[in-house]
Parts: structure tokens; sequence; C-alpha cells
């Protein structure tokens, strides 16, 4: 007897049957292949955004600002814990968000959670370095610089500038300019003799022209020597005072005969007019 190999044929009602199954079962197997990629997709991007910050001497709630500016991210927070924490220094570019908030948080006590576009930055006191991140801000110093002028916008050599409050000061060049060490907001006092006194608040590293104004009731303080100029108080020495009003009925066109026998001890000798004589 001859055994008969052949599969008996499946009925054609029978397949079908079985076609609308196949179809649901296919349909189903997509629809979570197309979630899973999605979702991967979703998330994948949500941990790659790009930032970039480049902050000197802010407070952490100005760089959160400064992150929501730049991504689709919302922060929460409680303002009294981000009170009275140390400025601090960024300079991030091109990181994810995980890798920008655990940069900014590691010095600080603070600790995040992230729930799809929300953190939540609270604070985390067992964290090891709260001390120090409480500690008062560092000053940060910056090169000031400026030129001190009349009136007439000509310099003025040998000004005094000086960081009010502190020890720190200098003199302007012959060209009236100065440079000296200063944090910003902090305020100059620049005075010169026979000019009035200036205060100036430090708003960058330029001030640019800075103008003073002449004193007249200095000018009337001050004592010309002949070889120096000094206030009448600085003065140890005798001094003899000539009026202009005791001048004013002596003709003669040379001043050094006009001094002679007005003050006592006074010796004028005319010269004879060679060069070096």
């Amino acid at each position: 007897m001859k055994k008969n190999n052949k599969r008996n044929p499946v009925p054609v009602q029978q397949m079908q049957r079985k076609n609308p199954f196949n179809i649901f079962c296919a349909t189903v197997k997509f629809m979570l292949i197309f979630t899973v990629c999605i979702s991967t997709f979703a998330n994948a991007k949500t941990f790659s955004q790009s930032i970039r910050l480049n902050l000197k001497s802010v407070q952490i709630n100005q760089v959160l600002k400064e992150i929501e500016k730049q991504s689709d991210y919302t922060f929460f927070y409680k303002t009294e814990d981000l009170q009275g924490l140390k400025r601090i220094d960024v300079n991030i570019n091109e990181n994810s968000i995980s890798t920008v908030l655990q940069q900014l948080l590691a010095d600080l006590p603070l600790e995040y959670n992230i729930e799809g576009k929300t953190i939540a930055i609270n604070k985390n006191l067992n964290k090891a370095n709260l001390v120090k991140a409480l500690a008062t801000p560092m000053a940060i110093f910056e090169t000031i610089s400026g030129t001190i002028k009349d009136p007439k916008g000509g310099p003025i050599p040998g000004a005094t500038v000086k960081v009010k409050g502190t020890n720190r000061a200098i003199s302007t060049n012959s060209e009236g300019y100065f440079s000296i060490e200063a944090k910003i907001g902090d305020i100059l006092t620049i005075s010169s003799m026979g000019y009035t006194a200036k205060e100036i608040t430090i708003t960058g590293a330029s001030l640019g022209d800075i103008m003073l104004t002449e004193s007249i009731e200095a000018l009337g303080e001050l004592v010309v020597m002949g070889y120096s100029v000094q206030k009448k108080e600085s003065l140890t020495g005798a001094l003899s005072t000539i009026k202009g009003s005791e001048l004013k009925n002596i003709t003669s066109p040379n001043i050094q005969n006009m001094l002679a026998g007005k003050a006592a001890g006074l010796f004028v000798a005319p010269g004879s007019g060679r060069p070096g004589s």
C-alpha cells in the first residue's frame, strides 16, 4: 500500500475565517512597536536637549530662568530654598538638561527631580558641602579705568582716585588716565587740588572721561610759593602776603621791581638780560 504524503488542502472557507484574526494580530503588533519607538524618541529628546550657558557671579534663580528660555522645561521651587546661596559661575555648552543640573547643583544644597517637562528643585540638607554653599559670595575684582579731565577737556595729572571705604587709591598719569582694582557697584572718590571732589558709581570696566569742575573756594586756600603749591594750613614757615591793591599805584613794567620793598626779607636783584644770568 502506498502512503499518500500530500497534505489535504485547507478548505477555502477556513482560510477566509483565519485572515481577519491574522490581520488583527499584525495590527496590534505594529501599534506596539510604533508606541515604543515614539516613547523612546520622546525620552531621548527630553534628556538630550542642549543648553548653552555662560554666566558669571549670578544667583541660582537667574540660571534657572535662562534654562527656561532655552528649553521647554518649567522649574518649580520655593523662594526661601534659594535665598542665601552663594553666587556661581556657569560655563556650559552643548550639554543635556540632566548634565546641566548635575553640574549646576553640585556645590549647592539642592536636588532636582524631572517629570516630563517639569523640574522640581528642593533643598537637600544632607549634602556634605552645605556649609560651603551658604558662605558669603566671593568678591570679584575688575580693572576699572578712566580719564580725568578739566572743564576744557584737558587732562588732570596727579588727581587722586580712591575706592570709597577702602585703602585702595591711585593717582592719574600725565594724560589723566588711571586704572584701579574694584568691584562693579563700588564708588570711586576723585579729587584734585583746585577742583571739586566727585564720586562715581562703577557700572562697568571702562568709565570713559570724567570731568571735574573748578572749585573757587579751594583755589582761595592755595598758596603759590614759586616752586610748589601748598594749602595754607600745611605751611610751617613764616608767610608774607602782598595784595594786588598794594601794587596798583606802582608804575613799573617789571614785576620784580614792583615787589621790591613790599615784604620783609625779600631782595630783588635785576638780571643783565643775558641767557643763563
